[in-house]
């Protein structure tokens, strides 16, 4: 059996989106890719999520907008995902959910990354000021 990692998806309308991810290569894009985030500062192929034995890391593919830690600095090398690490992909955050219990296998659908739920009961995540001016100042130039 393989291991499976919840990854979470908070979009910029507040929306929460979980995912179940086996170990493998996944693509992040804006139109197409294993993960589509809807959004126009993400780029068409934006980033890779590399999951493997429980952990997540992620890389950005030299996307224009770039991939940021929750600290707002720029992720330039591949970037390991947790509860508490936290990456913005144009107005969206991503992280690793925490597991209650060990999933083996995602819920009765053959496709490893199919969403679990859309509307999953969280407090919304405030953007720390630091990203706040630099969505200003991104759509400014």
């Amino acid at each position: 059996m393989s291991s499976t990692t919840r990854l979470r998806i908070q979009y910029a309308d507040g929306r929460i989106a979980d995912r179940i991810l086996r170990d493998g290569i996944y693509t992040v894009g804006r139109e197409s890719g294993d993960i589509v985030l809807p959004d126009p500062n993400v780029s068409a192929r934006h980033a890779e999520l590399h999951v493997q034995g429980g952990t997540v890391r992620i890389q950005d593919c030299g996307s224009t907008n770039g991939t940021w830690e929750a600290g707002g600095e720029r992720i330039t090398a591949s970037f390991l995902l947790s509860t508490a690490h936290r990456v913005r992909i144009g107005n969206c955050l991503i992280f690793v959910a925490e597991q209650r219990g060990h999933t083996t296998a995602p819920p009765s659908s053959d496709d490893p990354s199919s969403p679990l739920s859309t509307d999953t009961p969280l407090s919304p995540y405030r953007l720390p000021d630091e990203w706040q001016r630099r969505f200003r100042r991104d759509k400014r130039e």
